[in-house]
């Protein structure tokens, strides 16, 4: 049984096409076309990808550090990225990546297998605050150097995740910068990134701006915009004013924003709107620590006393869908056949009844019946 109802929610994001890139358009920021301009609901809470934690960090800091490997969004296949090629064991306990030759970082110090081994020394410090990656690499026995092309991991037991959390999952840093005897958590570079990626950091204004500028140095394909910037701006109702001056570029919306305040002819002739699923997902959840929640009809019946189609209907614009459990409703994990507990009043006060509970005054509220429900 499902303890918790939730629903997906539907990403809905508009992007603004540059003018330089549209037939017709006459919406022209006074400003370079060539400086994408983004926007962060909070300032990071640093710059360092093996400290942080939340979304706004990992935004910026995706344009300046790489990994070992990269995931291929639209075959969702892991491809090569800082390691040109790995190979994998046949009982699936080592893993060996050989490196990218001519890789270098932003400062112009060319990239190593120390570097690899070295941010993964730094995960496993527990003076570190890395628990979040810590917890994915409990299974790795060791790493260590073979050669100066070729770094080996191995695990304990075998992981079906494995290749994907050592080679997608784990950022690599510089070695030569961290390395100075600064304390980890507080290093000077944790606001002063330098990564091996196609932008370097440029400068940071704490609670107004982070931008990067274009890493003419990249070993890979240069991006064809010369910098990135990204405005914090907490409030979305700003937000989509400052889109619709031409401020900003990118900006997500809000489902309110997508159905009622960016549906005109003269905001979609200026914009690109585009909606896609992700995995993220809205719930309530029944504590079973309390005594109320531990007897499973009852937990059945709130859920059929919430509505969340009209929910979804009324204050989300019908812009997601109710599911019946935590995986991506497009994976093969998702459970096509079980259907959502549908909104019946009616049903749910029939099974209050049997778990214990009545409206003994008739005021439409039910208590216990049950001693063992308020132990």
């Amino acid at each position: 049984m499902l303890k918790i109802i939730f629903r997906s929610l539907l990403c809905i994001v508009a992007i603004f096409s540059l003018c330089f890139n549209m037939v017709g358009c006459d919406f022209k920021p006074k400003r370079s076309p060539y400086v994408l301009v983004n926007r962060l609901g909070d300032n990071p809470a640093t710059l360092n990808p093996i400290l942080a934690t939340d979304a706004e960090s990992s935004s910026v800091l995706e344009y300046v550090y790489e990994t070992l490997l990269k995931t291929d969004y639209k075959t969702l296949e892991l491809q090569p990225m800082l390691a040109e090629k790995w190979d994998v064991s046949d009982d699936h306990l080592t893993y060996i990546f050989t490196i990218r030759k001519g890789v270098t970082w932003q400062d112009g110090v060319p990239f190593t297998v120390d570097d690899v081994i070295y941010s993964f020394e730094r995960i496993q410090d527990p003076k570190v605050d890395a628990g979040r990656l810590r917890s994915y690499l409990v299974d790795v026995l060791s790493v260590k150097k073979i050669n100066d092309d070729q770094v080996e991991f191995k695990y304990k037991k075998p992981y079906f995740k494995a290749l994907e959390i050592i080679g997608a999952g784990m950022p690599i840093i510089p070695k030569h910068i961290f390395d100075n005897g600064e304390d980890f958590n507080t290093h000077s570079a944790d606001r002063k990134p330098i990564g091996t990626g196609p932008f370097k950091f440029k400068e940071w204004e704490t609670g107004q701006k982070v931008e990067l500028e274009r890493y003419d140095g990249y070993w890979g394909k240069h991006p064809e915009i010369s910098g990135i910037v990204f405005k914090v701006i907490p409030n979305s109702t700003v937000a989509l004013q400052l889109l619709k001056k031409g401020d900003l570029d990118i900006n997500g919306l809000r489902a309110i924003q997508w159905a009622k305040q960016t549906e005109s002819k003269v905001f979609n002739d200026k914009f690109n709107k585009y909606h896609y699923w992700i995995p993220n997902f809205a719930y309530i959840g029944w504590n079973l620590k309390k005594p109320y929640f531990k007897d499973r009809k009852t937990r059945i019946a709130m859920t059929m006393l919430l509505n969340r189609q009209e929910i979804l209907d009324k204050l989300l614009f019908n812009q997601g869908e109710v599911v019946t459990g935590c995986f991506y409703k497009f994976s093969n994990a998702y459970n096509h056949d079980l259907a959502p507990y549908a909104y019946d009043p009616e049903e749910a006060k029939k099974l209050l009844k049997e778990a214990g509970w009545a409206d003994t005054n008739k005021d439409g509220k039910y208590t216990p019946l049950c001693r063992l429900l308020c132990l």
